[in-house]
């Protein structure tokens, strides 16, 4: 009796676990901490598999190479309209060229199909640097009968109906915030919020902001403050600013303290500032290492966006990030000049005496016109470098110490 027993409840558990992996439509998501994407099987005609990133700042595009790997994503017998147009990265200050397709294009993940108007073309691997990126897709904005959760506390996304579904009552719930005026992305798959929070530097002073948020994962920011926005110039003279490389150049960023909706405490937040103008404006964006403290709900039914709190935060940081020093732009005698130096205390590139304005001949006695990438990029395992530089018409030579000790990563 004991055996039949036994039997009837491995038999019990076995039909729970496989029902519990299809039951609903949930796919698992993998972050890289080198490219800090949110990664996803995604099916295309049926057939075709790809590796898809959700991006909640864009709506559907493929790599160039995986349509040329799979012809017949390239050319749609309903294709109605062929166009260039100029794009990429939001992050970017140059374009890259892009190919706008309009007709309906369907990616499947996991069960759900879901159909996008227009299909971007792009370089996608060559322009992320990620050669397992073979498209991005994004929540349709007139998906109604869905409600997207983006589970964090076990990396799955998972698309409910929205007929059969109640938002968790531990979620705090954000109306989802309509176009504002000259907004010029308001015809683009952008999802908004209106975020209250109150943040606390390390110096003790506060800000409190109360406007309206972009939701974007494709960056791993917590917070992110663009080009001319108005609380940019708060965080200007603090001395606390860490600065890392981007594509563009640099990003500052702060660790706060910050209270969200007067009651919600978030420990070591990110505030990261953007001071060159970008390819989104003056806008606010929440990005991945902040959305990581929450299970997100998107449900576009009801106009609104719910955070579930998880136990466990953990940051995704890129240990590669270097720290950033200083720019500079190519001239057309073959010599560099630099153009910004950023302005910290550790910075032994500042702290060696070069200048902005400075036109650099050699690094180590080699022309700079004869320094290839690689060896720009092993700079900094280099006891000292000798910079021999023209400034005011004088010849200078210039002995950097490099500190191999400097935090990297961000």
């Amino acid at each position: 009796m004991k055996k039949i027993f036994n039997y009837i409840f491995f038999f019990l558990v076995f039909i729970n676990l496989s029902c519990a992996q299809t039951i609903g439509n949930r796919v698992y998501f993998s972050i890289d901490p080198e490219d800090r994407k949110i990664l996803l099987p995604a099916e295309l005609q049926d057939s075709i598999t790809g590796n898809f990133c959700f991006d909640t700042f864009y709506s559907s595009v493929l790599d160039s190479s995986f349509c040329a790997a799979h012809p017949s994503l390239s050319f749609y017998n309903d294709t109605t309209n062929v166009e260039q147009s100029i794009g990429g990265s939001f992050f970017a200050t140059t374009g890259a060229r892009i190919l706008l397709r309009e007709g309906l294009q369907s990616i499947k993940i996991g069960k759900v199909v879901q159909t996008y108007k227009y299909t971007q073309i792009s370089d996608l691997k060559g322009y992320y640097y990620n050669d397992k990126l073979d498209g991005v897709f994004n929540i349709p904005l007139n998906d109604t009968i869905n409600v997207w959760e983006l589970n964090f506390d076990h990396n799955y996304i998972e698309i409910h109906p929205a007929n059969k579904f109640s938002m968790p009552k531990d979620c705090i719930l954000f109306p989802m915030a309509e176009d504002v005026a000259g907004d010029k992305d308001g015809g683009r798959n952008a999802i908004k919020i209106r975020l209250p929070i109150k943040i606390q530097c390390s110096d003790g002073d506060t800000l409190t902001m109360n406007r309206i948020f972009y939701i974007d994962t494709g960056i791993p920011c917590d917070l992110a403050l663009m080009h001319k926005t108005e609380e940019i110039d708060f965080f200007n003279n603090k001395a606390d600013a860490v600065w890392t490389k981007d594509s563009g150049g640099y990003n500052r960023h702060y660790n706060v303290k910050a209270t969200l909706l007067d009651n919600y405490t978030l420990d070591s937040l990110r505030i990261y500032t953007f001071d060159r103008p970008t390819g989104i404006g003056d806008k606010c964006l929440i990005g991945i290492n902040f959305l990581k403290r929450f299970n997100v709900f998107f449900d576009m039914k009801n106009k609104q966006v719910g955070l579930q709190p998880v136990m466990n935060y953990e940051r995704i940081v890129d240990p590669l990030y270097r720290r950033y020093h200083y720019s500079v732009t190519p001239l057309m005698n073959g010599n560099m000049k630099i153009t910004h130096i950023a302005d910290y205390n550790a910075n032994y590139y500042k702290n060696a005496g070069l200048h902005v304005g400075d036109e650099i001949l050699a690094i180590d006695g080699k022309l700079c016109k004869d320094i290839s990438f690689e060896e720009r990029q092993e700079f900094h395992t280099r006891d000292t470098l000798v910079f021999d530089i023209l400034r005011e018409g004088e010849i200078l030579k210039i002995t950097v110490v490099v500190d191999k000790n400097e935090i990297q990563g961000d």
